[in-house]
Formats: structure tokens, sequence, C-alpha cells
């Protein structure tokens, strides 16, 4: 009896130590299943907030975009009347949210402002204000601290009569960005305006872009500054753009059944946050609700940037609202662990360990997606090549923003058209080889094949040449059907210059080498002259010295007309060293050379033993450098000796002048004729070894 008592205690403390950890692990699996419910839906909200940062920054790149196009419209006409700003400002219009109006101002001396307003507050639409702006230029010096930005005219036409003429310069929140604006060349946007107009609110930001005299350069800081005609500008409610973007955010419905608050505000440059948007009528987050152990709120931010101007979205989660299942989730485990055994505690242990380990692969996986696209958004940011789409037609259908600022060339000139419609020439009117090409081209476009480096030129907006390189590969919908072309290019600019530079030089040493042989030949046929002169002059000295001696006259009188085609060989061969010839070129031409001197150093003893003998040799008195004759003696004769793996060391001796008074092409011959025999008779007997010293 005492072991079954015995027995049935242990067997209760086993089951008693079962349900404890039955218990521990229970209770901390259903914490932890809390926890990651809680991290999935704070991770679910975050990429909501995130969307709808990307939302407003769209809606306000939108806006910046509809700035540049005036810039552009004004860079290339430079002023004009209202009525034509108006027909411009119209037909670039569009439903863009918070879009209050537009204009441009005139650059103006402040000591005139009052002048000008009244000139603009009278002018009628179709006046032209080009008289005005000449009579500004005579006595306006382009010093920035002395400008003044009169408001000439607005879209739409309400706003005119409340703006016109104001002057934009004297609004405190846009102090200083237009000064920024022309010295970079960029868009600046104002802190929110406060007390602007009755028509703004005061989170409405004012974007200014300077726009220059047509014609002019502005590559420098200093030349936007002299050139700076003027500034288009946008009034933009972003209060409004922020509260559009949140209504068609998926987070709206969140906050409308109170699972989160979010507070969205801009920071101006001093730090003070400016509300565009506050879910709750609350000075703070932190005063909403109180967090509890079993479902903590934290506050989050996410700070992000539309131009220059910083936003801040700030959000709080109420997880006791957001997610009531998850609770009851957690004591339903709760209460198995506490039913089921060991085992059935163990299983759903792993089940939950094994949910976990499913969200947090999801959100690596998230974090990789993310990661990846913003390299992919940076690599696309900072690289040189830019992207493009075609439909199923071939027609362009999108522009990646690099297009117009590598290339030079506006998106909206090809959109909608295909590659040959936008470049506005005919196949037929192109030099024949740029027609195959093309037509090859044409041929892959319509075989759906992929092509690569496919080049070609195109003209600049600014009237310059650019080449550039496209890429090219078919894409296909689920049902196997054509939807068009995705690809990529660069310019090549750089790369047909020198293809083209290139060519000249190759055809540059095509004439060069035509020119050696016809030197070649020139010296063949010269060569054969001198030996049949010498096999005439050897028959005619068997025969009588007379005929010997008048011989030897006669080459002593043509001594010019036979060096001058050797000089002239040689010169072409120097011509020819100086280009850029293959090394087996070279080593050619340097044999040609060698043995063109030392044809004429035969021709030269002979010239002057005829000389001798004619008594017509005359031995010059002229002053010369002798040290630097040697020199030229023994680069003479260099080549050889190194063809032989000889070396020539030459030593200047410390008393022998540097100038002397004798016949110097004389004193070159001996040298030459010193040197090139002990080159020529010398007996290697190692490999390296110097043959000789001249000590002068």
């Amino acid at each position: 009896m005492i072991d079954n008592f015995i027995g049935k205690w242990r067997s209760f403390a086993i089951v008693i130590a079962v349900l404890f950890i039955g218990f521990i692990l229970t209770v901390n699996e259903s914490l932890r299943f809390l926890k990651n419910d809680q991290d999935a839906y704070s991770a679910e909200i975050d990429a909501k907030v995130v969307e709808v940062a990307k939302k407003i920054e769209n809606e306000v790149n939108g806006h910046l975009v509809l700035i540049r196009a005036m810039q552009a419209y004004f860079n290339a006409n430079g002023v004009t009347t209202n009525n034509q700003f108006y027909a411009f400002a119209d037909a670039m219009r569009t439903s863009q949210v918070g879009a209050i109006f537009q204009g441009w101002a005139l650059r103006a001396p402040k000591s005139e402002l009052t002048e000008i307003q009244d000139i603009l507050t009278d002018m009628p639409a179709a006046a032209n204000i080009s008289n005005v702006i000449t009579n500004l230029n005579n006595s306006f010096n382009g010093e920035i601290d002395l400008s003044a930005f009169p408001v000439v005219s607005t879209f739409p036409e309400w706003a005119t009569d409340r703006f016109v003429g104001r002057d934009l310069g004297s609004i405190a929140a846009l102090a200083g960005g237009l000064d920024e604006s022309i010295q970079q060349d960029e868009i600046i946007l104002s802190n929110p305006l406060k007390n602007f107009s009755s028509v703004t609110t005061d989170h409405a930001v004012i974007a200014v872009l300077p726009f220059y005299r047509p014609g002019l350069p502005k590559a420098l800081s200093m030349q936007r500054e002299e050139n700076a005609l003027g500034v288009v500008f946008a009034v933009i409610d972003l209060k409004r753009i922020v509260e559009f973007s949140m209504s068609v955010s998926p987070i709206m419905k969140s906050i409308k059944t109170g699972e989160i608050a979010v507070d969205i505000g801009a920071i101006s440059e001093v730090g003070d946050t400016s509300s565009l948007f506050q879910s709750i009528e609350m000075n703070s987050l932190d005063d909403w609700m109180r967090p509890s152990f079993l479902f903590p709120n934290n506050v989050a931010n996410y700070n992000f940037a539309v131009g220059n101007l910083q936003l801040e979205a700030r959000y709080r989660i109420d997880h006791s609202h957001a997610r009531t299942g998850a609770f009851d989730a957690a004591l339903m485990i709760f209460v198995i662990g506490l039913i089921v055994t060991f085992a059935s505690c163990f299983y759903i242990y792993w089940l939950l360990s094994r949910t976990h380990r499913i969200n947090l692969l999801v959100q690596s996986r998230t974090r990789d997606l993310e990661r990846n696209e913003r390299r992919l958004e940076d690599m696309a940011e900072i690289s040189t090549d830019w992207f493009w789409e075609t439909d199923q037609d071939l027609k362009f259908s999108w522009f990646s923003e690099r297009f117009h600022d590598v290339v030079g060339l506006r998106p909206d000139s090809y959109l909608g058209k295909t590659r040959l419609e936008a470049l506005g020439f005919d196949l037929e009117d192109l030099p024949k080889e740029q027609k195959e090409l093309w037509n090859a081209h044409l041929e892959c476009l319509e075989r759906r094949q992929k092509f690569t480096n496919f080049r070609y030129s195109a003209e600049r907006e600014n009237g310059g040449e650019v080449w550039v390189a496209i890429n090219g590969k078919p894409i296909y919908d689920e049902d196997g059907a054509f939807c068009g072309y995705h690809g990529s290019g660069r310019v090549v600019t750089a790369e047909e210059k020198t293809k083209r530079e290139l060519q000249v030089k190759e055809q540059e040493m095509q004439s060069y080498i035509e020119e050696l042989e016809v030197s070649r030949q020139y010296l063949e046929r010269n060569t054969a002259e001198i030996a049949q002169l010498a096999e005439e002059y050897s028959v005619s000295k068997e025969r009588a010295e007379a005929s010997e001696k008048s011989k030897s006259e006669f080459l002593a009188s043509m001594s010019h007309e036979i060096r001058t085609p050797m000089t002239g060989v040689m010169g072409f061969a120097d011509l020819l060293l100086d280009a850029d010839l293959k090394p087996e070129d070279r080593e050619k031409v340097l044999k040609i050379k060698f043995a063109t001197q030392s044809l004429l150093t035969i021709i030269n003893d002979i010239l002057d033993l005829s000389k001798l003998e004619a008594g017509r040799l005359e031995i010059e008195n002229l002053d010369f450098n002798i040290q630097q004759a040697v020199d030229e003696a023994v680069d003479l004769v260099r080549e050889r000796a190194r063809e032989k793996k000889l070396e020539i060391i030459l030593k200047h001796g410390e008393d022998v002048p540097e100038g002397l008074n004798a016949d110097p092409t004389r004193c070159r011959q001996v040298l030459i004729n010193l040197i090139g025999n002990a080159v020529k008779f010398y007996a290697r007997r190692s490999d390296h070894c110097s043959f000789g010293v001249f000590d002068w």
C-alpha cells in the first residue's frame, strides 16, 4: 500500500511537473505569438507609411516637371506676352492635386521696382514686355543683392489682379531661395507660407526656377548670375497634396477604424514643424493612449524630402484595438497547452516556432527586396545610361528620368512615335552604309529579335550632334503575345569621334606608305643607275686613264644630283618613324633608313675619291662643336653595334674644347669610318662586353 501511495504521489508529481512545464511553455509561446503578430502588423503599417511618402513625392514631382517645362519654354523663346503665356500654361495644365496658380517674374533692379510695378499694372495682356527689359538692361548691372522679382503674369487669370507686380524677393518664406535657385539652376521650394494671401493656406509653398536670356551661356555660376532674366514659379498647396495622398492610401482604413494615429508635418530650416495632416485632435501622439504590458505602443517616424523641403511622418499603433483576434488566439493556445500532453505542448511550440521562422523569413525577404529596389533606384540615378520601353507597335511609351539629362533630348518628342518618326529623316536620304545598318535593324525589330549596340546620331535641342548606342529585348505576356521592347541606351559621341579620327589617321598612314613605296622604287632605279655608272667606270679605267679622269670629273660634278634622292628617301623614312606604326613595320623602316645611310656613306666616299682625282676636293674651315660631332657619329653606328650585341661607351676628356675650327664633314667621315670598322671587324668573345673607349 505504501508503495502504491508513493507511486501515485510520484505520478502526481510527474503530472504536476508536466503541467508546470506545459504552463510555462504555453504562456511563453502565447506571448511570443502576440508579439510576432504585433511586429508583423507594425511592419505592414511601416510599408503603408512609406507608400504614402512615395505618393506625396510623386505628386510634388508632377508640379516640378511643369515648372521645368515652363523654364524650357522661356529659355527657348525669351519673355512673351501674357496671352502667349496663358496659351502655353493652358496647354500644359493638368489635373494635378494642390495646384493653386503658376506664373513668371522679371528680374529687375530694386531701384526701379515701383516704376516697373506701375508699368505691369497698366500693360495689356497682348503687349510685349521686351521693351521694358531693354530699358532695364541699360541700368541693371546683374548684381544679385540689388535685384527684385516683380510678378509679370500668372495663370489662371483670376490670380493676375492679386499678384501682378508683387515682388517675390520680399516673401519671408522664400528668403535666400531665389538667389540659391539662380546660382544652382535648381528648383527651390519655400517654407510654408504664413498669411500670404486669401487664396492660399498657411501650408502653401512656392517653387521657383530661373530662366535665362536665350542663346547666352549658363554653365557656370557666374554666367547664370549674369544672364538670369527672371524666374518661373508655382504656388502649391502642400496640405492638400498630403491629404489627397492619405485619402487614396490603404492606411486610411486603419486610421478610420482607430487602429493607428498619424501626424505628417513639414520641417523648416530652423527646425520648426508645420503640421500638414493630423488624424487625431491632440497636440502629441503620446496623449492618444497609454501602453500596457501586453500591448506596447511605440511612436515611430519616417523622414523624407520633396525637393529641398523636409517632411516627417510620425505615427502610433493601438495593437489592442487593431488585433483583437490575436489576443483570442493566444488565449486559446494557453488553454490547449493546459489540456494536452507534453507532446501536444511541444507540438504547439514547434508550430509556433515554425510560424515565427516563417514570419522572420518573410520580413527578411521583404527587407532584401526593399534593399534591391533601393539599389536599383540608386544605380539608375547615378548611371550615365537610360532606359526605354516601346509598345507592340514599336512606339515609345516610357523613358527613364536620365534620358533628358544624358542625351539632351526631350522625352515628349519621342513618346508615341517610332524611332524613325522621332528622328525625322527618310532612309532614302541616308548614305549607303547607314541605310544598310538601319534596314538590318528594322528587320531585326520585325523578327522580334534581341539587339545590342545599335548606333545612330541625333540632333540635340541646342543643335549639337549626339551619338547613342542602344540595346533592346522583346517582351511577351503570359499568353506569348508580343508587348514591345525594353531596352537601355548610352551616349557614345566620344567613341564615334575617336573612331573618325582613327580613320583619318589610317588614310594618312596609307598615303605615307604609298609615298615610301614610290621612294623605294626611285631608290632602286637610282641604285641601278649608280651600279651601271660604276661598271662603265671600271671598263673605262681599263681602257684609258684619260677616260677615268673624265669620269671622275663627271661624278664630282654630279654629287648634288646623286645625294638628293638618297636624302629624300631618308626624309620619307623619318616621316614614317614619326607616325604610329606597328612594331614590325617600324623595324622594316629602320632597316631601310640604315641601309640608305650605308649607301649614302659609300656614295660620299666614291664622290670624295672622284673629287680628289679631279682635283676639286675643297677643305672647309668652319667653327663647330666637336663633342656634338662625336655624339652624332656614334649615334649613326650605334644601331649596328646593338644588332651585334655590342656596347659603345663614349667619354669626353676634360681638356677637350667644345668648339673647333676645321672641316666638320671630313671629321665626321673619319670618325664614322673608325667606329664603323671597329664594329664591323670586332670578334665577339662574350655575350656582353665593351669594345672601345674614346677619350677626347
